[in-house]
């Protein structure tokens, strides 16, 4: 490629001839990690399964009065 001194209408300078061999590469990861969606549905029923726990609990101790 060549920079000539010359200048188009705008000002800038012309840059003419030659060719450009860009080199790039994908990530091997994707840039932003997604979960799983057993590892989603596993952790949403863990979760539930602990506030039905804790649910159940108080309304023993609300029945027994404790």
């Amino acid at each position: 490629m060549t920079n000539s001194a010359e200048q188009d209408s705008s000002g800038a300078s012309i840059i003419s001839g030659g060719t450009t061999n860009l080199q790039y590469s994908t990530p091997p990861v994707a840039a932003v990690p997604m979960v799983d969606p057993t590892v989603g549905l596993g952790a949403g029923v863990v979760i539930a399964g602990a506030g039905a726990a804790v649910a159940l609990n108080r309304r023993r101790r609300v029945v027994a009065g404790i």
